[in-house]
């Protein structure tokens, strides 16, 4: 004997709400193609899981090191403007000797700032988002930058993703 309409009544329900709760989980973990990371960038900002998507979401990948910077609260936050030299491009519309003028959060500010980038010295890789009126930030704060030592590209202690072999090979990197 079939179920009444009365009798279905608790199951469509119970169908529908296991439905919805499955959205609402899918659109929490889901950001614009990709599923959220538990990385340890801020949830302001993307973080990448693999080689292929971090050199994809970079507009500029380049290596260089500092040619100034300075410190300012211009848009309301503790934040380094500093112009970068390009030694060599492994990705975007920049060539070699050009600068680029790139903006991120003064370390020590907060989460959003990147640990380990130091415009007094050294020499760096850079993953860049260039930004349409002109500028650029990192990727993000823990893989928007690689610290050059020993001619091998050193990635931050919370960034487990490498660079691939092609970029090192156009920076002149092993």
């Amino acid at each position: 004997m079939a179920a009444s309409p009365v009798q279905r009544r608790p199951w469509i329900a119970l169908v529908v709400g296991v439905l919805a709760l499955a959205g609402v989980f899918g659109v929490l973990l889901w950001d614009g193609g990709r599923l959220l990371s538990s990385g340890s960038s801020s949830a302001d900002e993307p973080y990448y899981n693999s080689t292929v998507d971090l050199e994809g979401g970079a507009d500029l990948i380049v290596r260089g090191g500092f040619v100034d910077s300075r410190e300012h609260s211009d848009r309301g936050w503790p934040e380094v403007t500093a112009t970068l030299r390009v030694d060599a491009v492994a990705k975007g519309e920049v060539s070699v000797g050009d600068t680029v003028e790139v903006s991120y959060a003064r370390p020590g500010s907060g989460p959003d700032a990147p640990d380990g980038l130091d415009p007094d010295g050294g020499e760096y890789v850079f993953l860049l988002v260039v930004w349409p009126e002109g500028g650029s930030s990192l990727v993000n704060t823990t893989q928007g930058f690689y610290r050059i030592e020993g001619g091998r590209a050193v990635a931050g202690e919370d960034n487990p993703v490498p660079l691939s072999s092609t970029v090192r090979q156009q920076l002149g990197l092993s």
